[in-house]
C-alpha cells in the first residue's frame, strides 16, 4: 500500500512468501527493509529498494523453519539484531542480513 494514494485501492508491492498468517511487521530505521514474522515459523526480510525490479534477484530473504510460530518481532541493538517472540515463549535472535537461522 501507499498511504499517499489512500482510497484509490492501489497495491504498490506484493509478495506471496509466507504459507501461513503474517503475525507482525517492522521496518528498519532507513525504511529500506521490511521484516515479517509468521505462523509458518519463518522470518522474511524484504528489500524495498528492489521490490519493483522485474525478473531480478528475489527482493526477499526467508529464514529457515524455526519449528515454532513467530508471533512478534523488533529491531534491536541499533539495527544489528532482530528479536522474534515464539508461541512457546522463547526468543529467537537474528543478526542483521543473516536471515537463514536464528543466531542466539
Amino acid at each position: 500500500w501507499d498511504v499517499r494514494t489512500a482510497g484509490k485501492g492501489s497495491c504498490v508491492m506484493q509478495w506471496d512468501v509466507h504459507t501461513d498468517y503474517v503475525a507482525d511487521l517492522s521496518c528498519d530505521g532507513a525504511g529500506r527493509t521490511l521484516l515479517s514474522s509468521s505462523g509458518d515459523c519463518s522470518l522474511c526480510a524484504y528489500d524495498l529498494r528492489r521490490a519493483g525490479t522485474p525478473r531480478g534477484t528475489p527482493s526477499y530473504r526467508r529464514s529457515d523453519d524455526l519449528e515454532d510460530e513467530l508471533l512478534s518481532l523488533a529491531v534491536i541493538k541499533d539495527g544489528h539484531k532482530v528479536v522474534c517472540g515464539t508461541a512457546e515463549g522463547a526468543l529467537a535472535i537474528f543478526t542483521w542480513n543473516d536471515w537463514d537461522d536464528a543466531a542466539d
